[in-house]
């Protein structure tokens, strides 16, 4: 789930890299909350990279508030990491797992799709996608979700769940030049998101990226 939330108003970029990704990682969820804190106080060089107010701000958050981890979240993304550096992170993380791990390219893609086309936000709405990633998230492998498996096949669901899996190989290698291609396109800054469904895309790369014909996947029993 994303939140919608302000950039960034201090100076940033100083932070160390390891550091950084700490702190996207509480803001993915990845980190507990109790193991952030402990981070954030045996940190002896974070007070000087984030600067000295915004860290005493930072550690000086009641933690019996019950709204605590989701306020402090709030501040994060207000005063030390902005909502565009973080999307860019998670795209970022979820394209080179693309690339690096065929055996993930079903849970991905499924991923990809809710990325295309919207979120839900804090408040519990839709917003705002991005349709660059569409290429890979209109490509969801919808005929391996387990409702549609069972409606086509019954008991014999699990079956034919292997025999697609087994597959996975043949669709990642006709899908991957495409995740390279956004990787490199974001990395080169030729796609600069700002926030939720808020980007700058090249001309040459929304034509090639967000036209109104999607990549076709071709398939095994299509092949002679």
């Amino acid at each position: 789930m994303i939140i919608e939330l302000t950039p960034a108003l201090v100076n940033r970029g100083i932070m160390k890299h390891n550091n950084r990704i700490i702190f996207y990682r509480f803001l993915n969820g990845e980190y507990l909350l109790n193991d952030f804190e402990e981070f954030i106080y045996s940190n002896d060089d974070l007070e000087s990279e984030i600067g000295g107010d915004v860290y005493l701000e930072l550690i000086g958050f009641n933690t019996k508030d019950k709204n605590y981890q989701n306020r402090l979240m709030e501040f994060i993304f207000e005063s030390i990491i902005s909502i565009g550096e973080f999307l860019t992170w998670r795209i970022r993380e979820m394209l080179i797992d693309f690339i690096e791990y065929p055996e993930k390219v079903k849970e991905l893609l499924d991923k990809f799709y809710d990325w295309t086309y919207g979120l839900y936000n804090s408040d519990g709405e839709i917003v705002d996608g991005f349709k660059f990633l569409q290429n890979l998230g209109m490509n969801n492998f919808y005929w391996m979700d387990e409702g549609y498996l069972r409606m086509s096949y019954g008991d014999n669901w699990q079956i034919e769940y292997k025999r697609y899996k087994d597959d996975f190989e043949f669709y990642h290698k006709q899908l991957k030049p495409i995740a390279i291609n956004i990787l490199e396109a974001i990395d080169k800054e030729r796609i600069n998101i700002k926030g939720q469904g808020d980007y700058e895309i090249t001309n040459l790369l929304k034509t090639e990226l967000e036209s109104d014909q999607i990549f076709e996947l071709k398939h095994k029993e299509y092949i002679v």
